[in-house]
């Protein structure tokens, strides 16, 4: 049955997170029931899974009505302004959900994952401004601030993780993003030993996509096979077809091992850090 065999990927070391979050799967019991019965230990959302909620379900329409009425200033309210409203209310009623999980797993598990707007990504000061916000107005211990791995983006994270908020890097396509990140965590955890501050009370994980990279590459390799002029080419390409993601999962996963043994990382992990786990996203075939 599916569910006993999601159930069973606890069984294995691993956990698997839904990547969709809705007030109707709150209201209807569904998210309770996957907790519950399937063993889901996390959630991660992004504004276009919420807009697509928002447009398509009529459970939210009085609650737009509400935040509407709440926020208008001289007769008028920013839709942005109604959407983290809605948002930030839709995450902190999944991180209640979760929060049993957080706890019996000494926050290893159970976090839900809200994204800075994208259209911050490459300004760190605001993208500091705004997770700050979503992180005070969310108030819940098991939430992950969602930020993309650009260079600015990683600016802002590693003050976040400094001053204690739990950062989900998110858009990670490649094994240089990948090493950025990791020493973007390593730099935020041993300036919290230097300022004394808890480490065991923060964590992060790194977003590593995978299906989109098949995606690139295998459009490139099609160019090899057809039209079909080197019998040799084409054999090489066609071997090579949906196999980048996984292989490119693999380098980055031999990489965070290999960090874990540093004399770096141990030093930091007998202070209390918490690894920055891999999460293995867009895994769509």
């Amino acid at each position: 049955m599916p569910n006993q065999q999601l159930a069973k990927l606890n069984d294995h070391g691993q956990r698997f997170w839904l990547d969709s979050l809705s007030r109707d799967m709150l209201d209807d019991g569904q998210l309770a029931s996957r907790i519950r019965e399937q063993g889901l230990s996390g959630i991660t959302s992004n504004p276009a899974i919420f807009a697509k909620a928002m447009a398509d379900s009529p459970a939210y329409d009085e609650r737009i009505a509400v935040a509407v009425e709440t926020l208008a200033h001289d007769g008028t309210v920013a839709a942005e302004a109604v959407y983290e409203r809605l948002a930030t209310d839709d995450v902190r009623d999944a991180c209640d959900l979760l929060l049993p999980v957080y706890e019996a797993s000494d926050g290893h598990d159970g976090f839900v994952s809200l994204e800075v707007s994208p259209h911050l990504a490459y300004d760190p000061l605001a993208t500091l401004r705004q997770a700050r916000e979503l992180w005070d107005r969310v108030g819940r211990p098991n939430l992950f601030i969602k930020v993309p791995g650009t260079p600015q983006g990683l600016h802002a994270v590693e003050t976040l993780l400094v001053d204690g908020i739990n950062v989900n890097i998110t858009l990670l396509f490649g094994r240089d993003a990948y090493e950025e990140t990791l020493q973007t965590y390593l730099r935020a955890m041993e300036q919290r030993l230097r300022d004394g501050k808890d480490l065991h009370s923060v964590a992060s994980v790194a977003s590593f996509f995978l299906s989109r990279i098949d995606t690139a590459v295998d459009r490139e390799l099609r160019q090899r096979i057809d039209p079909q002029v080197d019998a040799r080419i084409v054999a090489e390409a066609e071997a090579l077809l949906g196999r980048t993601a996984v292989a490119n999962a693999q380098l980055a996963y031999a990489r965070y091992r290999e960090v874990g043994e540093t004399e770096r990382w141990q030093r930091l992990a007998k202070a209390g850090a918490r690894p920055q786990r891999l999460v293995w996203a867009s895994t769509g075939t």
